[in-house]
């Protein structure tokens, strides 16, 4: 056993972990001559030489020739792929690679291991019995071993997922802890508040002075039942099963309506959750670090004043583009560029510069915050109950509303047989006295919105048409002039009409394709933006002959917007599934875009100078913020796969059509619809019958009137039956 020993030394040290010698045994026939390293991705050059991709690339484009033997070497077309070097690698780097062992342990059998296994399987028999107790021993001790470093190893694992289970759950329990605590705080103040209107309404029903005239008794005794509501305990949030008494206990119709309106609200429980942690995120955060500014619920909505047309303050008018065609998908065009027939487009002198996305992106103050949008729950006020207003604001306006009641039916087309009378486009104009319904009878029809919803029949007539050569896609008021109407058609055409007399006063044929979107400027009412299929954003001013500046896209431009309270600021979607927001002074590059949508951008409307809402073919809306590329809140339950189906929105909603024939109506704080109403199924003489949820028919358009003294909703549909609607 000895001599075996002996003569085996050599091969015995290296095998349990001597040192080798100082020149190892390399392949030098698979190594790189550039890098040293087995050759990645083999290429050879025209001379024989092989190297890696990359270096052999990089030293051609540096010198022009052979790292090895200095042969010229032009370019790219002078070196190929060495597949068979490239298989010979690859079974090198499979024979050299370590490999998984099943086991407690994950530990990879190394060459002195495989040495130390063919010792003991050519020597084992000259082994005497002491030599294999020892080996033995020794092998269990180091079986023991490996055991207890695994066991160690899972168990450390465990620990580790436990203790970061208990960070989450203690984090989570944390943050629970704060939001129960704020609820509750909340719940006190409100508490409070109802306390003070309950000694109100008591002060109110102590009897009057016999000085007060009798009138005021009367309204007293009258309005004293529902005040007395007022000064109930502290509401709470009762479950569906205590709805009755819930109903009952403010007695007669006024428990009625708040049942209802509880009704409503539990059907979004979860969502107004967070909406309510979204307005009271600065409290719950950081508590006691109020803003100076109390956060409020939305701007009051009212008509446009007639000013200058230098006025910023006219909100957007709500109209859209819509057509039985369906929404572009693609479409190819140059790089995106920026160019104008009249030279560089620069700022007017004494006007800031291009502004960043930032808040002062449009120049003026803005209004209120989208109601339920992040970073409108500022913890302001006094005593930092700023938010909880805001949201008390948010209740009472998505429960204000049960139903939508039409008001009037209009028919788009007289003719009983004309199938194709889709309507595209609804707009009001600058005062919501007028609208203006286009579509693919190539006719713009007027009407006055009192006219027609004082009339107790449904057989309205227009106090304008105006005949255009083809299907209009769009049509657009002037916001100081009443009678300045703009409009866009299917060859690609922008008309400017006088809307009084019927006339057209100007042609603007410069688009390639067909026009979608046609939109005036609110701040500069002589500029106006179309948008096409030929890729471009085309600038139009009623005092030039020929367009003042073009916006380049890569795909087709379905809809165009200005900002409403900015001259230089406007928005665009298009086929490539985003919206462009541009600053027209520094046109080269957009000031933001933004992409969340999964198909082309149908339609995208202001709702105010730094919110913006987007339509897509994917069947979602989408609320944006100017300053951050991110999606507020995306507004699920249409239907839209193909078609336009008009958006509009008044500030604090917004509405859509959908492709099963219904109107839909979204809070703009919440993500489900609100209201819905469906159009019925109106049937030419000749046409056969079809059940309503056959989605041959569709909403197409729609358009808020957004005057105080009567708001109402208009929507047509593809059958050319125009509905007015009020929300009750």
């Amino acid at each position: 056993m000895s001599g075996a020993a002996a003569s085996g030394a050599g091969s015995s040290v290296s095998a349990l972990g001597g040192l080798g010698g100082s020149l190892e045994d390399k392949d030098c026939d698979l190594l790189c001559p550039v890098c040293f390293n087995l050759i990645d991705e083999a290429y050879v050059t025209r001379c024989g030489h092989s190297f890696c991709y990359t270096c052999i690339a990089k030293s051609v484009e540096l010198h022009r020739r052979c790292p090895k033997c200095g042969a010229a070497l032009a370019g790219r077309d002078h070196y190929f792929p060495n597949f068979l070097l490239n298989e010979l690698v690859a079974r090198r780097r499979l024979r050299t690679r370590p490999q998984v062992v099943s086991g407690p342990v994950a530990t990879s059998p190394g060459p002195d291991a495989e040495r130390l296994r063919a010792l003991l399987a050519s020597e084992a028999r000259h082994l005497a019995l002491p030599d294999v107790e020892g080996m033995l021993d020794v092998l269990t001790r180091r079986k023991r071993l490996l055991e207890a470093e695994s066991a160690a190893a899972h168990h450390r694992l465990l620990y580790e997922f436990l203790a970061q289970l208990l960070r989450h759950r203690t984090h989570q329990l944390d943050q629970l802890a704060r939001e129960a605590s704020l609820v509750k705080k909340d719940m006190e103040h409100v508490a409070g508040v109802l306390r003070d209107l309950r000694a109100g309404a008591a002060e109110l029903g102590r009897l009057p002075s016999p000085s007060e005239p009798p009138s005021i008794t009367e309204s007293v005794r009258d309005v004293r039942p529902r005040l007395g509501e007022l000064g109930e305990t502290t509401p709470r949030s009762p479950p569906a099963e205590e709805e009755e008494s819930f109903a009952s206990a403010g007695g007669g119709g006024a428990g009625d309506a708040l049942a209802a309106r509880w009704r409503r609200l539990a059907a979004h429980f979860d969502d107004f959750v967070q909406c309510y942690f979204a307005h009271r995120a600065d409290e719950l955060y950081f508590p006691g670090s109020g803003s100076a500014t109390p956060a409020v619920g939305l701007p009051a909505t009212s008509g446009p004043s007639p000013g200058p047309p230098t006025s910023l303050s006219q909100p957007v008018s709500a109209g859209g583009a819509a057509d039985a065609d369906p929404v572009p998908q693609q479409a190819s065009a140059p790089e995106t560029r920026a160019s104008s027939a009249a030279g560089d487009q620069r700022a007017p002198e004494g006007d800031p510069q291009p502004p960043s996305v930032a808040p002062s992106t449009v120049g003026a103050p803005a209004p209120a915050s989208v109601p339920g949008a992040p970073g409108t729950g500022a913890g302001g006020g006094e005593g930092g109950f700023g938010g909880l207003e805001a949201f008390r604001e948010d209740l009472a306006a998505f429960t204000r509303y049960r139903a939508l009641r039409p008001l009037a039916t209009l028919s788009y087309c007289s003719d009983a047989i004309n199938y194709s009378t889709i309507v595209s486009t609804i707009e009001f104009d600058k005062d919501d006295e007028f609208f203006a319904i286009a579509g693919v009878t190539k006719r713009i029809k007027v009407f006055e919105f009192e006219a027609v919803v004082r009339d107790a029949v449904d057989v309205h007539y227009p106090c304008a048409e105006m005949q255009c050569s083809h299907k209009i896609s769009c049509v657009s008021w002037n916001a100081y002039h009443k009678h300045v109407l703009a409009s866009s058609d299917y060859e690609g055409t922008v008309s400017v009409w006088d809307a009084h007399a019927g006339v057209r006063t100007r042609s603007l044929q410069e688009h390639d394709k067909r026009c979608w979107s046609v939109h005036f400027n609110r701040a500069d009412v002589r500029l106006l933006a179309s948008g096409s299929d030929d890729a471009r954003v085309k600038l139009w001013s009623l005092n030039a002959e020929r367009s003042v500046a073009t916006l380049e896209a890569k795909f087709n431009v379905c809809c165009v917007r200005f900002n409403p309270r900015s001259s230089c600021h406007l928005a665009f979607g298009s086929a490539d599934h985003c919206v462009h927001y541009y600053d027209l002074r520094a046109p080269r590059a957009p000031l933001a875009v933004f992409r969340d949508h999964r198909k082309a951008v149908s339609y995208v409307k202001f709702v105010d100078a730094r919110t913006l809402v987007s339509a897509s073919t994917d069947s979602q809306l989408k609320l944006w913020r100017v300053e951050s590329p991110r999606c507020v809140r995306s507004f699920t339950g249409h239907a839209n796969e193909k078609n336009f189906v008009g958006l509009a929105t008044d500030g604090r909603y917004v509405a859509c059509g959908s492709e099963n024939n219904a109107l839909y109506v979204y809070y703009a704080g919440l993500s489900r619809p609100l209201l819905a109403y469906r159009f019925d199924a109106v049937r030419g003489f000749l046409e056969r019958e079809r059940r309503d949820e056959e989605p041959a028919e569709f909403v197409s358009a729609v358009c808020w009137r957004r005057a105080p003294d009567r708001p109402a909703l208009l929507a047509a549909n593809s059958q050319g039956t125009i509905k007015v609607l009020e929300l009750v």
